[in-house]
């Protein structure tokens, strides 16, 4: 919710899979810098990107999410 909360802040378009790609490399850069896991559910490898299957049901009913 904080990234929607930031795309919205930034009248920025944010739909479902770029904000799967957020997740990830927010998680990434939380590990690499500071050695903390943001996401504890597995990401799974789809063909546009990394997934989580939770956000993905809770948010696909979104097209794009628009400010």
């Amino acid at each position: 919710n904080s990234l929607i909360r930031v795309a919205r802040s930034y009248k920025t378009n944010l739909d479902p899979l770029k904000l799967q790609k957020l997740i990830y490399f927010a998680h990434c850069k939380s590990l690499v810098d500071h050695n903390k896991i943001l996401v504890t559910e597995p990401f799974h490898a789809f063909s546009f990107g990394p997934l989580i299957t939770s956000i993905y049901h809770e948010y696909k009913k979104y097209e794009i999410y628009k400010y």
